[in-house]
């Protein structure tokens, strides 16, 4: 196991960061998601899933025009070795989408009129429609299509976490929607240490084992109509182990949906119906052997270790930093510490993004308008209304009026304060006040393996009970 922060002798940890810590060596089993981009409140997401559409309809308007060239020139996606994901037992190498598949691919649209017509809603839908294409090949079109979203990620990334760029260095095959094809160039990223070459970050927020949508479960949800699509044979053939009748199968179901897409529309609406359950998948232990428990003991350790004061703020914004980013991700990520200067004094601050991947976080982000959360940092044991008012002119456009006064204690005295700016005016602003207690609390439930959103939620409603 060579993971990147090790080899390069910094300071991360997996669960303290919005990327997935890379392993240089091997490619870790997860691939991108392409729906939870598509999900996403994050307008920057929500246009990478927006460009993976754009590309199939330009593949599309190709074929319409019968430049097939054109088109198999496009469906060429070499195996994205930058990303370190994939399905390889050894090494990062694989296949990618190559020749061949890319021959399928075309055969698919142009040999399904239904298909032409329709277009593809999502692009995870090929795995429905061509045998040749799994999970491991959706990952593969996300990394090439997206791979300068995935370049502009990685150098903010870098940026904050003081990872070593290198100038210059050659990536190859990436998509540019102004011109319409596929370039070579030079950028500042990391070089893998150990295998030489680009290496890209990826954000853990959109990693899972298989995509939400995915064939397993499109068969198994759409049996019956399969196996009466299939002249009536038993059930078990949906299910059998050997690869070459896995193959056979496929070849068939995918034949099937090819010339009748009325369920694979079932299955997709009832996907985005039930999208608030499309979470990335779970590091619940970190790739270090560390558990979800020792992780947050170790936190509460270094929380307790830090003194109030002025000389240990930069400490105490750190440790708040890594403790929300570990117990709040995915809902709340990239949180990025900011500073400010009000009437000559440093204010320390987080800003996270949110995703609103959960009711409670999607309600303030509906009723706040809070696309960003703002947690500002007081490490010290008493606070004023001064703390509490330069907190309220931080709020509003364009970060939304919902936050969080974060201090060692003296959350009772703050209370008063906090309820006269919330009924100040109709555009009501709620902070919460959370102190190292409170950090423990969310600390001790992420440990478990329980999402700590619904403490938020309590600390939230006690809020509005008090004040009603």
């Amino acid at each position: 196991m060579a993971l990147l922060n090790k080899v390069l002798g910094i300071p991360l940890r997996q669960g303290e960061v919005d990327f997935l810590i890379p392993d240089i060596d091997v490619d870790r089993k997860l691939g991108i998601d392409p729906f939870l981009l598509y999900r996403s409140s994050n307008p920057y997401f929500k246009r990478a899933h927006e460009s993976l559409l754009t590309f199939f309809d330009l593949v599309i308007e190709h074929l319409r025009s019968d430049e097939i060239e054109k088109a198999a020139e496009l469906l060429q996606f070499p195996e994205p070795n930058e990303v370190c994901l994939g399905y390889t037992n050894r090494g990062i190498g694989g296949r990618g989408v190559g020749p061949e598949l890319s021959k399928e691919i075309l055969n698919v649209f142009t040999n399904s009129p239904a298909l032409l017509g329709r277009r593809l809603k999502h692009i995870e839908e090929l795995q429905l429609v061509c045998p040749g294409i799994g999970p491991d090949r959706i990952s593969d079109i996300c990394a090439n299509v997206l791979k300068l979203f995935l370049i502009e990620y990685t150098q903010k990334q870098c940026t904050y976490w003081n990872i070593p760029i290198d100038s210059s260095v050659p990536i190859n095959h990436f998509f540019d929607f102004q011109t319409k094809s596929w370039h070579d160039g030079y950028f500042d990223v990391p070089c893998n240490p150990s295998l030489g070459g680009p290496l890209l970050l990826v954000p853990r927020r959109i990693l899972r084992i298989l995509p939400w949508i995915n064939y397993e479960e499109y068969v198994v949800d759409y049996k019956n109509f399969f196996l009466r699509a299939m002249g009536g044979r038993r059930r078990k053939e949906l299910t059998l182990k050997k690869p070459e009748k896995v193959s056979l199968v496929k070849d068939r179901i995918c034949e099937v949906t090819r010339s009748d897409t009325r369920y694979m529309d079932l299955y997709v609406e009832k996907k985005e119906r039930e999208a608030d359950n499309a979470l990335p998948h779970e590091l619940d232990v970190m790739r270090n052997g560390t558990t979800l428990k020792e992780e947050s003991v170790r936190l509460m350790g270094q929380l307790s270790a830090i003194l109030p004061g002025r000389e240990d703020a930069y400490e105490y914004q750190d440790i708040v930093h890594r403790i929300l980013t570990f117990c709040l991700h995915p809902h709340l990520v990239d949180g990025r510490p900011q500073e400010r200067t009000i009437e000559g004094t440093l204010v320390r601050d987080i800003i996270y993004t949110n995703e609103g991947t959960l009711n409670f976080w999607r309600y303030i982000q509906n009723s706040y308008k809070s696309l960003f959360i703002v947690f500002e940092l007081k490490n010290k044991s008493s606070t004023s209304g001064t703390d509490i008012d330069q907190l309220s002119t931080y709020l509003g456009d364009p970060l939304g009026r919902f936050g969080f006064l974060v201090s060692r204690n003296g959350k009772e005295g703050s209370f008063n304060r906090r309820k006269t700016l919330f009924n100040k005016d109709s555009n009501r602003k709620a902070i919460l006040h959370l102190c190292d207690e409170d950090l423990v609390n969310i600390l001790r439930i992420r440990g478990s393996g329980s999402d700590a959103s619904s403490y938020f939620q309590n600390l939230y409603r006690e809020f509005m009970v008090k004040i009603e």
